[in-house]
């Protein structure tokens, strides 16, 4: 956990139910959800303008990745990642190539990680939030405000016990002092768009 951060005031998230909430398996769209404003499928410049809007930021705090092979969608090496991080917390966003390919917008968000230092205070702020924007969770138990795992996700899965990682579509999971949110069909989409450009001629 990122240690030199401080003890933050709960309204920094952005972000009540009970303290306990295990498996109650009520679906949720996570396409709907957003984290400080930025959502998955969004844009670069509606991620950044988002990020600068609902945390201050200026653009010299911003720093973009480069990924260092050349993508089969766009065509050169596309940026794969943006972060922000400051002395309150610490937000990173994975770039996937928008498909089909957009000269204008080429990159989307894919995934979303925001952390913060885990002190007692700041977790149990993070997760009261969390409660309070996202609703009851899909999965996980919060009873131990030291040690819990809470998931949100469009399907729950048939076995109460299992987790969103076996659902349809997005995922939000919340652990102290961090949320974390996916969808994996936009790199899937990559993987079928790169398939699709390697037709080949079974020899035997």
């Amino acid at each position: 956990m990122l240690s030199k951060f401080i003890a933050l005031p709960a309204a920094l998230f952005i972000i009540a139910m009970p303290a306990a909430a295990e498996n109650t398996s009520v679906a949720h769209d996570v396409s709907k959800f957003d984290i400080g404003g930025v959502m998955l499928g969004m844009s670069l410049a509606e991620a950044t303008a988002a990020i600068k809007e609902t945390y201050g930021v200026t653009d010299d705090q911003i720093r973009t990745r480069q990924s260092y092979r050349e993508n089969v969608v766009t065509g050169d090496k596309a940026l794969d990642g943006l972060s922000v991080e400051t002395d309150a917390f610490e937000m990173d966003l994975s770039l996937t190539p928008k498909v089909p390919h957009d000269p204008e917008h080429p990159v989307l968000v894919s995934q979303i990680r925001l952390e913060i230092a885990g002190t007692p205070e700041n977790v149990a702020s993070m997760r009261e939030r969390a409660f309070e924007k996202y609703g009851a969770p899909t999965k996980g138990s919060v009873d131990d405000p030291a040690h819990f795992r809470a998931e949100w996700c469009t399907l729950p899965a048939d076995n109460p016990t299992a987790s969103c990682s076996w659902s349809v579509g997005g995922k939000l999971t919340l652990e102290p002092g961090e949320l974390h949110m996916f969808d994996s069909q936009y790199s899937d989409a990559v993987v079928e768009f790169t398939n699709s450009q390697k037709t080949v001629t079974p020899k035997f």
